[in-house]
């Protein structure tokens, strides 16, 4: 078995080595911890029907802690994924203003081996583009060369190019961002290098350090990294990583390809806004189509895997909701499903931390602290949940051990969706910054009579509640409603910030 690191927040789980995995179980749900080991065995299963010698490089650059590696640092020839040090190279030059992007290069197709100084040709049978090669003796600006070598994996822009940028000077730039694997030696079709074993290389995890440089570094300015990414997401071979990816995601990578060597490395974005860098290598791999498919497969898995396990700030945030803590942060929030503590028993929130509402929501919610501040400066809404995915909504119906026929009554239908769903409503108390919570007679989520606000006297009367715990509930309700939030019968904690119809005339679910 290869040797697989994955890498979640501040736990490190080792297929097939003993490891602790405490930290893991309780930072994530269950599910996601068994999503994620399945698709370690998954991908490994994969790779090991294929002839060759493989290395995986992953991880969200929203969430850098969330990263998976097989064979990371093992070398490989580079191929055409030696491009991409070339671009930021120009790049970094051009910033520093030895050579722009405007200036004027040669096209010629007479170069120098690394070995002895001597010189060769390309041949245009041997390239990936041949338009260029209508224009010998003529000039093209270093952005159109830049633009071939890597949309079209030009061999001769990146030999011309590299006559100006040269290998060591690639390479020193790549050390300096921490890559320290990667080779640039010479350009391409260096024949007499090849056979000396002079060959570019990389490993996995320098291209996965120079695409995160791209994402989010400071090496080089947003616009240079802006050109970069343009550039690379205008590749025209996509039989690898995009080849499965819905129509439409935006694939900025770079592959590569010699025989028995097939590559691709890049950014891939999702839907919600969260990004990931993945890299593909292979060497001793014949069968290249299965090499390519595979690749595609394994690009899909990971994009499906945080489709299902987001980054939720950045889901939440671009379905149209406010982190409430942004309007007011003296409101506290401890979501019930981001802890063990609720009815599902596990963590079904995982990262998220924070509470989001519709705007509107969000904007009475500071109104009714304001007012319970007010009334006494010691105590605090304590918020529960707020807004809530229906597929959330899902996992608390399917694993509810109330009868069909009363689920209902305290967990919404999500073919219907519950109000949470459309972030416009919220389960709260009251928080005492002396005492602590509130005593209202039931923990949050009891789906027992004792929650209901409409038997509350007969509650007193037999016993169920103390006049302390009605005074509490009372309270809470006398500032909800006067925020201009609703009541829901049977829970205690729920109100609605709006009819559900208007909420459904004027927003989407949250899926």
């Amino acid at each position: 078995m290869q040797k697989l690191l994955i890498s979640l927040f501040l736990c490190s789980l080792f297929i097939g080595i003993s490891c602790n995995r405490t930290t893991l179980k309780e930072s994530r749900s269950p599910n996601e911890v068994l999503a994620l080991e399945n698709l370690a065995d998954s991908i490994e299963h994969k790779l090991s029907t294929i002839e060759g010698t493989f290395a995986v490089q992953f991880s969200s650059i929203d969430r850098p802690g969330l990263n998976l590696s097989i064979n990371a640092d093992s070398v490989f020839h580079a191929a055409s994924t030696m491009k991409t040090p070339v671009l930021y190279e120009i790049l970094k030059q051009h910033e520093l203003g030895n050579k722009l992007l405007s200036d004027s290069l040669l096209v010629g197709n007479r170069f120098t081996s690394i070995v002895d100084g001597s010189s060769y040709s390309m041949q245009v049978s041997e390239d990936s583009e041949a338009a260029l090669y209508e224009f010998l003796g003529e000039k093209k600006t270093v952005l159109e060369l830049a633009e071939l070598m890597i949309t079209q994996s030009s061999n001769l822009a990146t030999n011309i190019l590299m006559e100006t940028y040269k290998g060591p000077q690639v390479t020193q730039s790549m050390r300096e961002i921490g890559a320290d694997d990667i080779q640039v030696l010479r350009g391409v079709e260096d024949l007499k290098a090849f056979n000396a074993g002079r060959n570019n290389e990389t490993t996995a995890r320098d291209l996965w350090i120079l695409f995160k440089e791209l994402a989010t570094g400071t090496s080089i300015t947003t616009e240079s990294k802006t050109i970069a990414l343009d550039i690379l997401s205008k590749q025209e071979f996509n039989d690898m990583f995009p080849a499965k990816l819905p129509f439409g995601t935006r694939v900025e990578h770079k592959t590569g390809w010699i025989t028995g060597v097939h590559h691709d490395s890049g950014i891939i974005h999702m839907p919600n806004g969260e990004s990931f860098v993945l890299v593909f290598l292979s060497k001793n791999a014949p069968d290249r189509l299965k090499v390519q498919e595979t690749a595609a497969e394994i690009a899909l898995m990971f994009y499906n895997f945080l489709t299902e396990y987001p980054d939720w700030n950045i889901e939440l945030k671009n379905s149209g909701l406010v982190n409430l803590k942004d309007l007011d942060s003296s409101i506290i929030v401890q979501l019930a499903y981001s802890t063990v503590d609720n009815i599902l028993g596990y963590d079904a929130y995982g990262s998220l931390e924070d509470a989001y509402l519709r705007e509107e929501a969000a904007k009475k919610l500071v109104e009714a602290q304001k007012m319970l501040l007010a009334h006494n400066p010691n105590l605090r809404l304590y918020i529960f949940d707020a807004a809530r995915p229906r597929r959330i909504q899902q996992q608390l119906w399917d694993n509810s051990e109330l009868p069909v026929s009363e689920r209902s009554k305290y967990i919404a239908n999500p073919k219907r969706g519950s109000i949470h769903n459309f972030g416009m409503a919220v389960d709260l108390g009251i928080y005492d910054i002396d005492a602590g919570l509130l005593d209202m007679g039931t923990k949050f989520d009891d789906f027992t009579e004792v929650s209901h606000i409409t038997k509350e006297d007969s509650l007193v009367k037999n016993g169920f509640l103390t006049n302390n715990q009605l005074t509490n509930r009372k309270l809470l309700r006398e500032i909800m409603l006067a925020a201009g939030f609703q009541t829901l019968a049977t829970e205690w904690w729920h109100f609605d910030a709006m009819e559900r119809s208007r909420t459904k005339e004027l927003f989407s679910i949250i899926e």
